[in-house]
């Protein structure tokens, strides 16, 4: 008979195996699959996160980012790029609270594998990884945090699920432990706990943002009753409120039955388009002539939806009955379009479309190694399981492995991603550089790059905002 003290034993020996049979088939599959380099732009490996940098360090100094947040010495001339093989920090343990068993441990495993995948790829032998089961619940996180807190981690990745990543939060910050969530839960970070998902408001207002510059002031949007259909909502209506010159026409809200199906879908489209088609903007009052200026439509007008798969195509299609016009009505989306890219691209109704997502070329030296690797397709948030093992990589380089506080965490000059540039900010949420993809004649073409540093965000919230405030 086994005791439990063998069957941990065991379970322990056969992960030690796994892991050393996984390293031997990354040998085989490739020496050099994954160095241990920072980010170079014709790598062809899969790019390690590493500390952003301004390209301005005037600019820097005078936002105090450089007298608070000096360069590593990683990044100067004589030592770019490369790091040695043996330690460069005292050992540091990296908690992933992921669940292994349960409902959800399809997708647990995808973001262990990943984790792994990246623990290889950096070479870190003091990098010590601990995962743990959450079991998909509240409760199994709980349990999960106490394992992390009695194996002295260092900082906790994870857990996915927003109420999960809740459940923890106390516990840690007892400890004095940092959480990395994988959840995009904004209210988490009245719990002290850093959100590293993918938010749908940065999309929606990269999105909006790129169609008012490019001179669209009216705009629509067909969303679902949800969370995620309020958040789109609220985001579309402050990012068009900071242009005067645009407005918000219509914003239907369709409902869904238990399977997920829209309810009375036809209704709402028609609805939208009906208002981009017909309605005059906001008049404007004149003060010195007492009256009203009747503004004149003014095409392209934008249709906001935001959702991917079998939503969008059944939009299409009705937009496809309504006549619609690309000429005179421009679709706007994000990543959730890329849910089916063989049906996205060959839609008639969403050639000319714009949509916000991250950029993919990382993305897809990353899907491609882990395909190779372990013979399947990696889920979408894989990437952050990666992202979090090599972020705390480099924080451990830069601070030899003694400080994960927020301080280091809420770096301005953020990291590079598998998904691009992303930091944290000092609410816990994080921020991301997006790309605008158009679709034209069966294909996607980049028509604003995801930027390459927080430095051109930031030059242009700034302009933006002095533009905006020389009319007052």
């Amino acid at each position: 008979m086994i005791n439990s003290g063998s069957l941990i034993i065991i379970c322990h020996g056969v992960f030690i195996v796994r892991n050393i049979l996984l390293l031997l088939l990354i040998f085989v599959v490739s020496c050099t699959t994954i160095d241990d380099t920072y980010y170079q732009p014709n790598s062809p490996d899969i790019p390690q996160p590493s500390v952003n940098t301004y390209p301005d360090d005037d600019y820097a100094k005078r936002k105090n980012v450089i007298k608070k947040y000096p360069p590593p010495k990683q990044l100067d001339e004589k030592s770019k790029g490369v790091f040695t093989r043996f330690a460069s920090f005292p050992p540091v343990k990296v908690a992933l609270l992921v669940p292994l068993s349960g409902k959800y441990q399809e997708l647990g495993k995808n973001m262990l594998d990943s984790a792994q995948l990246a623990l290889f790829g950096i070479n870190e032998p003091n990098l010590i990884l601990v995962p743990i089961d959450t079991k998909g619940t509240s409760y199994g996180a709980v349990e999960a945090v106490e394992k992390a807190i009695e194996n002295d981690v260092n900082i906790i990745l994870g857990p996915i699920f927003s109420k999960s990543a809740q459940a923890v939060a106390d516990k840690a910050k007892q400890n004095g432990i940092s959480v990395v969530s994988f959840s995009n839960d904004k209210t988490l970070a009245d719990k002290g706990i850093f959100a590293m998902g993918f938010r749908p408001e940065q999309q929606i207002r990269r999105v909006v943002e790129f169609a008012m510059e490019k001179g669209m002031e009216d705009f629509a949007a067909v969303l679902p009753n949800n969370a995620y259909g309020a958040a789109a909502a609220k985001e579309m209506r402050n990012s068009v409120a900071a242009n005067k010159e645009a407005s918000v026409l219509k914003t239907e809200i369709f409902i869904t039955d238990k399977s997920g199906e829209p309810k009375r879908l036809k209704s709402h489209v028609y609805a939208a388009f009906d208002s981009l088609m017909n309605t005059k903007p906001p008049k404007d009052y004149n003060e010195e002539l007492k009256k009203f200026n009747d503004n004149p439509i003014k095409f392209p007008r934008a249709l906001l939806v935001p959702q991917g798969g079998e939503n969008l195509s059944m939009v299409s299609e009705l937009l496809t009955n309504y006549k619609h016009d690309p000429e005179k009505i421009k679709l706007l989306g994000t990543s959730n379009w890329y849910q089916d890219e063989e049906a996205l691209l060959s839609n008639p109704v969403l050639q000319g479309s714009w949509f916000a997502t991250p950029p993919k070329d990382r993305r897809e030296i990353f899907e491609s190694k882990f395909r190779e690797i372990y013979g399947y397709e990696p889920n979408e948030l894989a990437s952050l399981a990666y992202d979090g093992i090599a972020l705390t990589a480099t924080i451990a380089r830069i601070t030899k492995g003694q400080d994960f506080s927020n301080r280091s965490l809420t770096n301005p000059r953020g990291f590079v991603g598998i998904d691009g540039i992303f930091r944290f900010k000092e609410n816990g949420l994080t921020e991301r550089g997006l790309a605008i993809i158009e679709i034209w004649d069966g294909k996607f073409y980049i028509v604003s790059p995801a930027p390459q540093n927080f430095f051109e965000i930031e030059r242009f919230e700034e302009d933006s905002a002095d533009d905006s405030s020389s009319d007052y």
